[in-house]
């Protein structure tokens, strides 16, 4: 154990491996409803994120917002979707899923 010890923690997704990642945190959310009910939604905490994140984006690299909405997009496109998975066809959350072995 150092206390002095630090971490980064990154990802390098692709704008479809973030889609695929958010569609699978939107099943676990449907999936596990309680977890809403005890903390509330995630969109409240989402909607803060990305006003920070365009904001800084804004900032120092002006030219990086277009692709900064469009991951937003597909963030929040694939948690919606993923909320309403039990609606969709299995073969369909095989192609919409990060983890694909989870629907097998």
């Amino acid at each position: 154990y150092s206390a002095e010890a630090c971490v980064s923690h990154s990802h390098a997704y692709s704008v479809l491996q973030e889609f695929r990642r958010y569609f699978d945190m939107g099943v676990f959310h449907a999936r596990e409803s309680w977890i809403r009910q005890s903390l509330g939604s995630a969109e409240g905490e989402g909607l803060k994120f990305v006003r920070s994140e365009l904001g800084h984006l804004a900032k120092h690299a002006p030219w990086l917002v277009p692709e900064g909405l469009l991951r937003t997009a597909c963030r929040f496109a694939g948690y919606k979707l993923g909320l309403f998975e039990q609606h969709l066809p299995v073969q369909l959350k095989h192609l919409l899923a990060m983890n694909r072995n989870y629907f097998t």
